[in-house]
């Protein structure tokens, strides 16, 4: 998914690259939380997905628990997104970019149209 350049403001496809936009900041705040707290985040993880993706849900679990916990972790250390540089358009297949614009433009209509 990626956002719509140049959209019109006040547009449904404003208000879904907006959304967009705050939704991948937090995302990648969240990454970054925990790449900090669990620094072999921060390295490739030479295993299968399977398994990387059991890595971090299990690092998400142990944040979780630390939160819950209240161990101490200085969020305030991790810098913040900058959120107009993530307008670029990545380099897909004719196919699937088709097929993503359409799904893309289905999502809009269903939520971002009034």
């Amino acid at each position: 998914m990626t956002p719509i350049q140049n959209a019109l403001p006040g547009s449904p496809e404003r208000r879904y690259t907006d959304s967009h936009i705050q939704t991948r900041n937090c995302v990648e705040r969240c990454i970054g939380v925990l790449k900090e707290r669990f620094l072999c985040l921060s390295n490739v993880l030479r295993y299968s997905p399977e398994k990387v993706g059991n890595i971090a849900n299990a690092c998400a679990i142990l944040h979780n628990i630390c939160v819950a916990a209240r161990l101490d972790f200085n969020l305030d250390m991790l810098p913040l997104q900058d959120t107009d540089n993530h307008l670029e358009q990545g380099n897909f297949d004719q196919r699937t970019n088709r097929d993503g614009i359409l799904l893309r433009r289905n999502i809009i209509a269903r939520y971002f149209t009034n």
